[in-house]
């Protein structure tokens, strides 16, 4: 067993034990992601916890050129994104504000309240999405905003 299938087990004492033996904790698996990525999308917070223990990188990107915070975000996990929000940068941050809204959620006072209507949070999104694409240097800021979509799409 690796952390990846740890990961995907949801077995914490597998990853503790994996973890403090692995030579290298922020392996990338399948489509780039790392066990950290992969347990923040699944918005298991222990693991998150264990891996940020052991060292694992929370600025990795994924083949999609998301971290884990944005997996975390993108899928509406808020204790996840609590823990990994202060490691990332500001546009990642923005951006994840951006997902948790499309769910509903959020993670700062000025994201409280119910979520703003759809047209709105595609521009706050858009705007976001610009940004952290400039910071990544990826020039199709639209994939940033098609994962808003599926995010509320995620939602429902």
């Amino acid at each position: 067993m690796n952390l990846y299938e740890a990961v995907r087990a949801k077995d914490a004492e597998a990853l503790r034990k994996l973890a403090t033996t692995v030579v290298d904790v922020n392996e990338a698996f399948e489509g780039g992601r790392t066990a950290l990525i992969e347990a923040a999308a699944d918005g298991e917070l222990e693991l998150v916890k264990i891996l940020l223990g052991a060292g694992a990188e929370p600025s990795w990107k994924d083949d999609e050129h998301e971290t884990a915070l944005l997996k975390a975000a993108a899928n509406g996990h808020t204790d996840v994104v609590h823990v990994l929000a202060p490691m990332a940068s500001e546009d990642e941050r923005d951006l994840a504000r951006a997902f948790l809204k499309a769910h509903g959620k959020s993670f700062s006072p000025e994201y409280q309240g119910p979520a703003e209507d759809f047209g709105t949070l595609k521009r706050a999104a858009a705007t976001a999405s610009a940004r952290v694409s400039k910071f990544v240097g990826h020039d199709a800021p639209s994939e940033r905003l098609e994962r808003v979509e599926r995010s509320e799409k995620n939602k429902k």
